[in-house]
């Protein structure tokens, strides 16, 4: 028996995707998607094993259509703007010369 079946038709709607899937689907590193997971910005990984984790594909795909246009931008937290100047563009101090 082959190794790798062929399959036939379209592939299964909800399925569980593997870190390098979920890496390409998403466009985040996992070290991003981990982030994100703990603060409950990302879908919650599915433990299989003591070392292997698996993400719903169903879920990931609903993260990325509920995203919003800005993307993933972080809320400003105390003493910090959402962005350098509070206007959007970076500080003076930070700009190239």
């Amino acid at each position: 028996m082959p190794a790798k079946l062929k399959r036939m038709g379209p592939e299964p709607k909800d399925r569980l995707i593997g870190e390098a899937e979920c890496r390409e689907v998403s466009g985040l590193s996992r070290a991003q998607r981990w982030r994100l997971e703990r603060d409950g910005k990302f879908p919650q990984r599915i433990a299989l094993g003591p070392r292997t984790v698996r993400w719903r594909l169903n879920d990931v795909m609903a993260w990325i259509g509920a995203l919003q246009v800005g993307g993933l931008s972080q809320p400003a937290g105390p003493g910090r703007s959402a962005a350098p100047d509070g206007n959007g563009a970076p500080a003076a101090a930070e700009q190239a010369p």
